[in-house]
């Protein structure tokens, strides 16, 4: 690559999960910006892929076409996808403490979408949603320092509130 930025000055990049999920959901089209204002629907930035025996291209809405080699660009999102390296311990918490809670549901039915620990400070909020009812946030406590605190408390937070009390 030339060390150019392809998404336009006023466009975001997706978080590096969920980044993760658009090359696990749709290896034919995939969403790789977002609008300024941080929300995924507004001013997507999507590509088209197309793969060849040795090629990947990705192809903008105006037809500006990127090329990789498929065996280097399937090589670096099987590394990508594992990678963790660049998570600060709020964002480990949050990737971790969502495995606990993944394929979740309340008992109004809205099923889980995703942890932080960036809303509040001590708190690890969970978002559960449905389309069409809306949005939930539950939250508990943890330490704000500590890796096992964090699991530790989503265990007995899961265990509490949920049907299935066997942790994760």
């Amino acid at each position: 690559m030339d060390g150019a930025d392809w998404l336009a000055e006023d466009c975001l990049g997706l978080d590096p999960p969920e980044l993760v999920l658009e090359f696990a959901r749709n290896p034919a089209r995939l969403l790789i910006g977002r609008c300024g204002c941080g929300v995924v629907g507004c001013g997507d930035v999507t590509v088209e892929v197309e793969r060849t025996e040795s090629t990947v291209e990705w192809r903008l809405h105006d037809g500006s076409p990127i090329t990789f080699d498929r065996r280097r660009y399937d090589a670096e999102i099987a590394r990508f996808s594992t990678d963790h390296s660049w998570e600060p311990l709020e964002r480990r918490v949050e990737r971790e403490v969502g495995q606990v809670f993944a394929g979740s549901s309340t008992k109004a039915g809205l099923t889980f979408d995703w942890a932080s620990t960036r809303i509040r400070q001590g708190l690890i909020c969970l978002s559960y949603s449905r389309p069409g009812v809306g949005q939930s946030l539950l939250e508990f406590g943890w330490d704000g320092q500590n890796l096992d605190d964090a699991l530790t408390s989503a265990r007995r937070f899961h265990a509490e509130h949920f049907d299935d009390s066997s942790p994760k």
